[in-house]
Parts: C-alpha cells; structure tokens; sequence
C-alpha cells in the first residue's frame, strides 16, 4: 500500500516528487505521537488548522459532528503513507477551520506534521509540491463525486462490502498476505456505510455465513474484529471488477 524509500514511507501527497525536493519536505516536519487510549486526537473539528499530516504508522477515523449536534461519525480511515488536513492550509497564507476531527485508532499511532509557513515556502521553493497539492485537491473532488454516486444508487450490501475491500488495503501489511483483520466496531462500519449499526449486523452476519468473513471478538462491539475471508468475492459483492485494486475511500 506505500512505497519504501531508505526504509520508510514515502508519503503518497509527495510520490512523484524528485527524491531532494521530497527530502526537503521531509526535513521541515515534526514527528508527532498519538495513541487510542490517551490523547488520541491530532485534531479537532473547528478548529483553525495551521499544518498537515503524514501518517507514518498507524491507523486513524476522519470524524465529524452533525451541524445541529449528536454523535461523531466515523466518515473515512486512513493509513501509513496517508495524509490530512491539506484542506486547511492549501489556500497561501491562509488558515481555514478544519471541517473534521482525525483521531488514532490504534494503541500508537505516528505522524509527522507540516506547518503552514513552511508548506507555503516549499510551495514557492519547489512548484512540484504545489502541482502534488491541487492534484491531491483534484482526487479528492472525484472521490467524493464518486461516493455520492455510489451512496444513491447501491444498497447496504454493495455497500458495507466496498467497504471492506478499501479497509482491506488499509490494514493490509504487505503484498501477499494471507489473512487480514480489521479491528472496527459494527458501530464504525455503519458510520462508513452511512447507516446504522443495527443495520449493518445483519449484513455482517450475512457476509459471515457466505464466508466472505470472519467476525472475531467477544459480543461486546468494541471487542469486534474482522478477518477477511474471501476478497474477491466482497469485490464482486461490492460491484467491483476482481482485478481492481482496493479504492481507497
């Protein structure tokens, strides 16, 4: 899911940067620690965000509040070579409200950060970063066209097995490994369908007894954990060609 450069990741914002001006980039952030059970937020919904992220190691929810109050939804997860908050700071000079929290999700979670003044002069300094972000901008436009479009025209199944195929590439290790677990709750899975999660336990169930997964963990929801069982029958579910690489949504 990430590519290796001397040993650690290469972010995907930053790919196709040539290894100096990526380098550069890497020398001007700062390595900043989470973890689930303490202090588990990098950042908060509404508050002004001043830099952006470059998950290292670890997994992380996108969570946001309704406007009018209620629960916070786990709208998307990320992983090692992701980032967050470019929206923020991608206008120069520029700080905007960030529109969601990003909390870790695992015990420890590793991230390096990017503060505005210095992405702006980067910006300026290397015009391949600047080209990385609008690209990054333009993808993300897409994504959400396209979720919208999946949203209104597939059901809870095709769904929640999409799903699961992006969390797949999300919490898979390496090329090639045999089995994959997913550590979320019935509760995250129905925030990610946009459902609930009395909902999403029947399908859960259903994909369980076709054999596509492997539920494990205790009743309790917080205790859940799911293997994939069978991939290319979730991408079949889903709607997704048996080749296509897991979308990253």
């Amino acid at each position: 899911m990430s590519d290796l450069v001397d040993g650690g990741l290469r972010w995907k914002l930053f790919a196709d940067l040539p290894e100096h001006e990526y380098q550069d980039v890497r020398s001007k952030t700062n390595e900043v620690p989470r973890g689930a059970k303490a202090d588990p937020f990098f950042v908060r919904q509404g508050e002004v965000g001043e830099s952006v992220f470059f998950i290292e190691q670890g997994h992380v929810g996108v969570l946001v509040k309704p406007p009018g109050g209620g629960r916070e939804a786990t709208i998307r997860v990320l992983g090692p070579s992701d980032h967050f908050g470019e929206l923020s700071v991608l206008e120069p000079g520029q700080s905007k409200e960030r529109m969601a929290s990003v909390k870790a999700l695992d015990r420890e979670v590793v991230a390096r950060c990017l503060n505005r003044h210095d992405l702006d002069v980067l910006r300026k300094v290397h015009p391949a970063v600047d080209k990385a972000l609008l690209n990054a901008l333009a993808k993300e436009v897409a994504r959400l066209s396209e979720e919208v479009v999946y949203a209104l025209h597939r059901g809870l199944p095709a769904k929640l097995a999409r799903k699961l195929v992006y969390l797949e590439g999300i919490y898979r290790h390496h090329p090639g490994e045999p089995e994959v677990e997913i550590p979320l709750n019935q509760t995250q899975l129905g925030d990610l369908c946009g459902a609930h999660r009395v909902d999403v336990n029947p399908e859960i169930g259903t994909l369980r007894r076709l054999g596509y997964i492997a539920p494990r963990g205790e009743p309790n929801e917080n205790m859940r954990t799911i293997r994939i069982a069978n991939l290319a029958k979730l991408r079949r579910r889903a709607g997704l060609p048996p080749e296509t690489p897991s979308p990253h949504r």
